[in-house]
């Protein structure tokens, strides 16, 4: 036995007692484990904390912006089957609704941005007087 690897003793086994090493055991790679690859920054987060749902996630803007519109979307399809469930509005008038709510939340998204830019943009420029 040599570092604990192997038999005690070849005694009774029919073996020579030989140890090889297993030259297709792959290690594995924090690389390939990595869970912040569409995070923005260095690779692996570069935060020093961990990342969670919270407020501190960043991530690729594309990856993000279709994540809200596709939970808008999911939103507004809800909305349309409980509508028309209930029955008391016609099909045309589910649409205006449902037209009108998609309208509202991709507007309210557009002054959220423009606040983030103008917020960004004063940064900037205190920085610049510095």
């Amino acid at each position: 036995m040599y570092n604990n690897i192997g038999l005690a003793s070849v005694r009774g086994s029919a073996t020579s007692g030989h140890v090889q090493s297993n030259r297709g055991f792959v290690r594995p790679s924090s690389a390939r484990y990595r869970t912040g690859r569409n995070v923005s920054g260095p690779p692996g987060g570069g935060r020093g904390g961990r990342q969670g749902r919270g407020g501190g996630k960043g991530g690729n803007r594309d990856i993000q912006e279709h994540d809200k519109r596709r939970r808008l979307e999911n939103r507004l399809l809800e909305m349309r089957e409980r509508l028309e469930d209930e029955g008391r509005l016609s099909e045309e008038q589910i649409e205006e609704r449902i037209a009108g709510e998609r309208k509202k939340e991709t507007d309210r998204w557009e002054q959220e941005r423009r606040e983030r830019e103008e917020a960004a943009e004063r940064a900037r420029a205190e920085a610049a007087q510095m």
